[in-house]
């Protein structure tokens, strides 16, 4: 994705979403409205979260091409930040957050545990395990 200056028209036509980067992680749906509906009327926003905060991006879908073509070529700042614009030749408006079940099946990678391997059970020795080792102990003689 280039700077709002960078951007080819021609690779902007027919497009209406817009795919917005370095957003602040506390950016809300409303000032994300703000910024970008006087280039036009928008029929839908998405702003991706993680632990209840923004991913940082978000996608802005125009009712016309032309309003994203005009929010491109203005270039918009959020937060103090200068935004990264682009347009997002996804085939749906759910592009890159598709469901993945290989994800959730994987062999060898179990949810959970500890990561010791199948069994779950460590070989180290524990705080209070009264182990053989080879401290200054009291020896023979």
């Amino acid at each position: 994705a280039a700077a709002a200056s960078s951007v080819n028209p021609k690779d902007l036509e027919g497009k209406r979403r817009l795919f917005v980067k370095n957003l602040p992680y506390d950016a809300t749906e409303a000032q994300i409205t703000e910024v970008f509906e006087q280039h036009g009327a928008i029929s839908d926003i998405r702003v991706p979260t993680s632990f209840g905060r923004s991913k940082g991006f978000a996608y802005v879908e125009y009712a016309k091409s032309e309003s994203l073509v005009k929010a491109v070529q203005a270039g918009a700042q959020l937060g103090g930040r200068s935004l990264f614009l682009d347009a997002d030749a996804g085939a749906g408006p759910k592009a890159g957050f598709h469901y993945r079940a290989s994800a959730y099946e994987q062999d060898n990678v179990r949810t959970g545990g500890k990561g010791k391997g199948k069994d779950s059970k460590g070989k180290g020795k524990g705080k209070d395990s009264k182990g053989k080792g080879k401290g200054k102990g009291k020896g023979k003689g």
